[in-house]
């Protein structure tokens, strides 16, 4: 989703061209049921504030089923990533777990 701002008065030049707009903050509306921008702007030529539009650009990729069409070797080297992501972050926790139960269960504390 891309909003595109506009002038809201008929008679100002902006009001057919769009105006680019560097950062502007959104605030989700709950009657809507879309995200709005909060603080709109002023136009610089006629004063006037600012209405905006929605724009659905559209998704670039949708990629259904991507991991089964690929090949066993692309497959091979995707899990081997995804294993050594989680070895690194979750992994880690893990082993610390299984030593420290062992410990215990031998030495009994």
């Amino acid at each position: 989703m891309a909003l595109k701002f506009f002038c809201s008065n008929t008679d100002c030049e902006n009001s057919v061209h769009e105006i680019p707009i560097g950062r502007y903050k959104t605030v989700f509306n709950e009657k809507t049921g879309m995200l709005e921008p909060i603080n709109l702007p002023k136009c610089e030529k006629c004063g006037k504030e600012l209405r905006w539009e929605n724009v659905f650009e559209g998704v670039n990729s949708i990629t259904l089923n991507s991991f089964s069409s690929l090949s066993p070797e692309r497959k091979k080297e995707i899990i081997h990533k995804r294993a050594e992501k989680h070895n690194k972050t979750e992994g880690r926790d893990e082993k610390h777990w299984r030593k420290n139960k062992i410990i215990k269960e031998f030495f009994g504390k």
